[in-house]
């Protein structure tokens, strides 16, 4: 395992087995993974067009720095989570819970998973997905998640259903494939409490 692997985060990591017997190591992000997550953001969004519509962000907004200030806000507010997951001492998948802490919105957050396309089909994403749930419900505010996930992403929804999530509705061209066709967006939910 990768000797950057270590610190307090390691007390809160947990080891999956996977579909074909591979140990995940599912772990929040520390400053140390800085580097690797940031080399898995730059592998998705060149794979993958759905992460702008999960992270509503640019490639260009996802620096070291402004990484960093991320993992910090979330250990210092405990105001949302970056989980790592790790094989071959490598980050094949992220998943995220953000959450707004202003008053009206301090009991929700929202929900991204991503894992890297060679990696896909092995249990993964129910692996991140059931430790963010997990982390949801002993948050001290958070009663609810929501996500959202482009209409034509048929495994990413059952993932979703899998673990409990329900569709609440459907936004009319959200988000527009690499090939420029519209694609709806379906908002789904979650309580943990």
């Amino acid at each position: 395992m990768n000797s950057t692997i270590k610190n307090t985060a390691m007390t809160n990591s947990r080891t999956h087995v996977l579909k074909n017997g591979e140990v995940l190591l599912v772990r929040p992000a520390g400053r140390e993974d800085t580097a690797e997550v940031m080399e898995f953001f730059a592998a998705v969004f060149g794979q993958d067009n759905e992460m702008l519509a999960i992270y509503d962000e640019s490639p260009e907004s996802f620096t070291m720095e402004a990484l960093w200030r991320r993992l910090n806000r979330y250990q210092t507010a405990n105001n949302g989570l970056l989980l790592t997951a790790w094989l071959d001492d490598k980050v094949i998948g992220i998943a995220e819970i953000s959450c707004n802490m202003e008053a009206a919105g301090a009991y929700s957050g929202r929900v991204g998973v991503s894992v890297l396309a060679d990696y896909r089909g092995r249990g993964i994403g129910s692996a991140l997905m059931y430790s963010l749930i997990g982390w949801a419900r002993n948050h001290p505010t958070l009663e609810m998640l929501t996500l959202s996930v482009p209409a034509d992403n048929r495994i990413a929804r059952l993932l979703y259903e899998k673990t409990g999530f329900q569709e609440e509705g459907r936004l009319t061209k959200a988000t527009q494939s690499a090939d420029g066709q519209f694609i709806d967006a379906i908002m789904m939910y979650k309580f943990v409490k």
